[in-house]
């Protein structure tokens, strides 16, 4: 899930958009991607299963941009990750 949440925020920051929407589409790619390993694998989707699923993906896009936006290492949020 944190590679799809990751990923997600990394092309709509690369793309030049603001936290708002960073946020939203890391979220978004995080539980899609989720939901989509989830019936690859045959299992039950594990956003229904665990309660902190979406909220572990917004918190975890929003460090990525604070991260990003500090810029202290550039090899641990960088606009190439894309």
């Amino acid at each position: 899930m944190s590679l799809f949440a990751i990923v997600g925020a990394a092309k709509a920051l690369s793309l030049g958009h603001g936290l708002v929407v960073v946020i939203i589409m890391g979220t978004v790619t995080a539980t899609a991607g989720g939901l989509i390993r989830d019936i690859v694998c045959g299992e039950k989707a594990m956003l229904l299963r665990a309660d902190i699923y979406a909220t572990a993906a917004l918190i975890g896009c929003t460090v990525f941009w604070i991260a990003h936006g500090m810029s202290l290492d550039p090899g641990v949020a960088s606009r190439d990750v894309v």
